[in-house]
């Protein structure tokens, strides 16, 4: 055993100083380590403990095992190779998902500055479909419009005033209106007196199987279309 000169200054030793004591003497326990790197049990232990953390070394309470090196330094290298492999996936991941916004951006950039474009407005809620239709009626003349509404519970609810404009619009010379719907609840007993009432006030009703989305298109210049996705209604 190798045993070195007593000394009043104890030292915080730094790991790899504590590994290289190590693993030229081999002392068995941490105060036999502390004891030749002239450093205090604690100091000592703490380093170890980092060691063993990097796959250095081993520790089974105060006793010492010793990894070959070559061993040691594959692991640490594998190990901070994984690490940083997965930080890049990570990385790379995060630019892909900025790179996959662009050509929606790209759209977005290109509508608003087409000439011509009129401005967007947005609706929400339940009525957001005749909402929209409405404000603009009443300041341009909507000739011709075809609605595609596949959510049936708006077949049993009719606001009798926008009702009423709806079919005196229509009705005008010239105007005409068309209205797919599921057919499913195109059959719905709830739905027959709404249904009577549109094909009475001049509306063309046609059925789908399973219409994709809700939206209007008026005269070939205006569209409603929902503000995320294929959507049974507009957002509420």
């Amino acid at each position: 055993m190798i045993r070195a000169g007593s000394c009043h200054h104890l030292r915080m030793p730094r790991p790899l100083d504590l590994l290289a004591i190590g693993l030229r003497a081999r002392p068995r326990t941490v105060a036999e380590l502390a004891e030749l790197a002239l450093a205090g049990v604690e100091e000592t232990r703490a380093g170890l403990e980092e060691l063993a953390r990097e796959g250095y070394l081993r520790l089974y309470g105060d006793e010492i095992r010793y990894t070959a090196p070559d061993e040691a330094v594959a692991g640490a290298v594998r190990q901070r190779a994984e690490q940083i492999q997965g930080e890049l996936a990570e990385r790379l991941a995060d630019l892909s998902a900025i790179v996959a916004q662009l050509p929606a951006l790209a759209r977005d950039w290109e509508t608003g500055g087409a000439p011509g474009v009129l401005d967007v407005e947005v609706f929400h809620g339940p009525s957001a479909v005749t909402d929209l239709w409405h404000e603009l009626v009443a300041d341009r003349d909507l000739r011709r419009t075809s609605v595609v509404l596949p959510e049936g519970l708006r077949l049993a609810v009719a606001d009798p005033d926008m009702q009423a404009t709806w079919h005196d619009v229509i009705s005008r010379e010239g105007h005409s209106a068309r209205v797919i719907v599921r057919l499913a609840d195109a059959a719905h007993p709830e739905a027959a007196e709404r249904i009577g009432q549109e094909l009475a006030g001049g509306v063309d009703m046609r059925v789908l199987p399973a219409p994709p989305s809700w939206f209007w298109v008026a005269d070939d210049e205006v569209v409603a279309l929902p503000l995320s996705g294929a959507r049974a209604g507009p957002p509420r």
